[in-house]
């Protein structure tokens, strides 16, 4: 029940106007920070021996694996417009530059 609930919580839908794009983003790095800051307190307790070295790698597999489910569900939804990705100060003459460099953008790569 538990993974279903998870995986429900990590879907995103699509974003239909730059406020809900915004919103989606957020959402996510919400998201990312709850993973990050469980991770590192599991972390932290196995460093202070305050937890299992087995329950320290599952937490942080989960949490892993969760935060590359985030990664997965942002990457799939398609900002409407450039304002959406460089913010409302791009003016109609620098739309162009702001989806340009969108689309130029590349994830860095996983070590």
């Amino acid at each position: 029940m538990g993974a279903v609930v998870l995986l429900l919580s990590a879907c995103v839908s699509p974003a239909i106007n730059a406020d809900g794009y915004r919103g989606k983003v957020m959402q996510s790095a919400k998201k990312m920070s709850g993973l990050i800051g469980a991770a590192r307190l599991a972390v932290q307790l196995d460093l202070d021996h305050k937890m299992l070295r087995t329950v320290t790698d599952n937490v942080v597999t989960d949490a892993e694996n969760d935060a590359g489910s985030v990664v997965t569900a942002l990457g799939s939804v398609q900002p409407p417009d450039a304002a959406s990705v460089c913010g409302s100060r791009c003016a109609a003459t620098t739309n162009q530059a702001c989806a340009r460099r969108w689309t130029t953008w590349e994830r860095p790569s996983s070590r």
